[in-house]
């Protein structure tokens, strides 16, 4: 029951991968450009993280769902997953809005 989050977030990122081929929105659309949204996005949030923690507003928090390793000072290793979870899931929503859009414009 201790890794339960981290499996849940990386369940949950294969859903998109999953999403992501179906449908070839990001990474199976043009690999080299989502690849680079996705690490820039993914270290802006980051070091958005690291800010907080350095100033005291972001503190890492206990639970029996998650293990308590830290791969930097105060930052668990399931919330870099998070962070790549959460840019991934919104470029995918953005193409896929895009996509729409063009689908259904006039």
């Amino acid at each position: 029951m201790m890794f339960a989050y981290l499996i849940v977030l990386l369940v949950s990122i294969g859903c998109l991968v999953a999403a992501d081929y179906r449908y070839k929105l990001a990474l199976f659309y043009q690999r080299r450009r989502a690849v680079k949204t996705l690490a820039t996005a993914w270290t802006v949030f980051l070091a958005w993280d690291l800010a907080g923690v350095a100033l005291g507003i972001f503190f890492p928090g206990q639970s029996r769902f998650s293990p308590n390793f830290h791969v930097l000072p105060n930052v668990a290793l399931e919330e870099l997953f998070f962070l790549l979870l959460f840019v991934y899931l919104t470029l995918l929503l953005w193409r896929g809005m895009e996509r729409y859009a063009d689908l259904h414009r006039s």
